[in-house]
C-alpha cells in the first residue's frame, strides 16, 4: 500500500462522521418542530390578534400578513374582525372606518371560511367606491356576487356604498347549504352599523348554477363580481363547466 493509500481518509470513519452530521441536522430539525408545536396559534407578529373573549381573529390588512401569514392558518378562528377603510365621513358623522365581524363554518368546507381573496376584492371594490365622483346623483346600482361563501366581499361592498350615499343592491349568492351562514353574517353585518336608514340594501339568496339561473339574469345587474371561485362545488347541477 502506498504512502499516499495510507495518508489518505478512511472511508468508513468518513461514512460515521456523515452518519453523525446527518442525526446532529435530524435533531435540530425535530427541536424545531417541536418549538413551533408549542407556539400558540394566536401568536401573531404586528398588530393582529385574538380577541380573548370572543376568539375572534383581529385582521387589519392582509399585506400586514405576508411576512409569515400561513394561509390556512386562520381556519380554525370562529370569526374573524376586519378593518373596513372608508373615505373620509361625508353627511354621515364617525370615524372613516369601520369594523365587520365575519363568522366562519369551518365544517362547510371551502365555502364556509374567509378567504384572502374575497378580503382583497371587498377592499379593491371599496376604493373604487370611494373614488366615485358625484355618487348621490347617480341612478341606483345593482350588483351580484357569485360563490359568496361567508358573504364577505358584499359586505365590504355594502359598507363602502352606504357610507358614499350611493343607493344601491347587493344580491350575494351561495348553495343551499352555505345560505344559513350567509345570512347570519349579513345580518350581524349591516351595510349601515349606525340606526340611520341604510342606502345600500343586502340580500343574501340561493343561487345553484345550473337550477336557478333563470331567476338571476345578468342583465338585471350592473355589476356580476366573485372571488375565488370554487366551480367544482357546483359539479353536481352543471358538471360540463367544472
Amino acid at each position: 500500500m502506498s504512502d499516499e493509500q495510507e495518508d489518505g481518509p478512511d472511508p468508513f470513519e468518513a461514512q460515521m462522521n456523515r452518519g453523525a452530521e446527518m442525526r446532529r441536522l435530524r435533531e435540530l430539525a425535530e427541536a424545531a418542530e417541536r418549538e413551533a408545536a408549542e407556539t400558540p396559534d394566536d401568536s401573531f407578529s404586528g398588530q393582529d390578534k385574538s380577541d380573548p373573549e370572543t376568539g375572534s381573529l383581529q385582521y387589519s390588512s392582509f399585506l400586514s400578513h405576508q411576512s409569515y401569514f400561513d394561509d390556512l392558518k386562520h381556519v380554525d378562528y370562529p370569526s374573524i374582525t376586519y378593518d373596513v377603510r372608508l373615505p373620509p365621513p361625508t353627511s354621515e358623522p364617525g370615524p372613516p372606518s369601520s369594523q365587520v365581524t365575519i363568522r366562519q363554518e369551518k365544517a362547510l368546507g371551502k365555502g364556509g371560511i374567509c378567504w384572502d381573496a374575497a378580503f382583497i376584492l371587498g377592499e379593491f371594490m371599496a376604493a373604487r367606491v370611494a373614488a366615485s365622483p358625484n355618487p348621490t346623483s347617480r341612478t341606483p346600482l345593482s350588483f351580484l356576487e357569485l360563490g359568496a361563501g361567508t358573504g364577505l366581499t358584499s359586505i365590504f361592498l355594502a359598507r363602502a356604498l352606504h357610507h358614499a350615499a350611493i343607493a344601491s343592491s347587493i344580491t350575494t349568492t351561495d348553495l343551499p347549504e352555505l345560505l344559513p351562514l350567509l345570512s347570519s353574517n349579513c345580518s350581524s353585518n349591516p351595510p349601515s352599523p349606525t340606526p340611520t336608514a341604510s342606502r345600500c340594501s343586502l340580500t343574501p339568496a340561493v343561487l345553484t348554477w345550473g337550477e336557478d339561473d333563470a331567476k338571476f339574469s345578468s342583465s338585471a345587474f350592473d355589476f356580476v363580481i366573485g372571488a375565488d371561485i370554487v366551480a367544482s362545488l357546483y359539479e353536481r347541477a352543471r358538471p360540463h363547466m367544472c
